[in-house]
């Protein structure tokens, strides 16, 4: 969904929400699959371009890295960006801390469902994994310790070495 930016009017807020039934992202540790997408923008002028404040939701569902089964998480973020549609003149832009929200875009439109998408994207982690302790999540280690634990000979194996 296309949003042209230059329907913002200077001292006028637009807002636009998206819904997405279902996306998926191909992670380093397999595919990660986003469902019951919403996000909402609220939009205003700046004087270097505009700003938009955002707030998306999702369900995600990944591989833990750990034990190999899903993992679920809900993702709830609120942040927001400043598009900047005119490049400094200079050829070096240097960015400090209070401008890392900022993003430089070639033209007046702002692909929303692409935006709402790289946002939830960002809160999950890169190696998904269950929380501590979490009963579902059974690592490789842990099953051969079980099995170790069940044998009456483990003991007599230590005297072996």
């Amino acid at each position: 969904m296309l949003f042209r930016l230059e329907e913002i009017h200077p001292g006028k807020t637009v807002t636009r929400e998206i819904s997405l039934e279902e996306a998926s992202i191909q992670m380093l540790t397999g595919q990660a699959v986003f469902t019951n997408i919403h996000a909402e923008f609220k939009c205003q002028c700046d004087p270097m371009g505009y700003v938009v404040h955002y707030h998306a939701k999702a369900h995600a569902a990944a591989t833990c890295v750990r034990c190999g089964e899903q993992v679920d998480k809900e993702i709830n973020t609120s942040d927001w960006i400043s598009l900047r549609t005119k490049q400094p003149e200079e050829s070096h832009i240097v960015l400090d801390d209070s401008e890392m929200n900022v993003r430089f875009i070639p033209d007046q439109t702002l692909d929303l469902k692409a935006f709402a998408l790289e946002a939830i994207e960002l809160e999950l982690a890169d190696y998904p994994r269950h929380d501590e302790g979490d009963p579902a999540c059974k690592t490789a280690a842990e099953l051969d310790m079980v099995e170790e634990k069940s044998s009456p000979f483990n003991v007599l194996s230590k005297f072996l070495d």
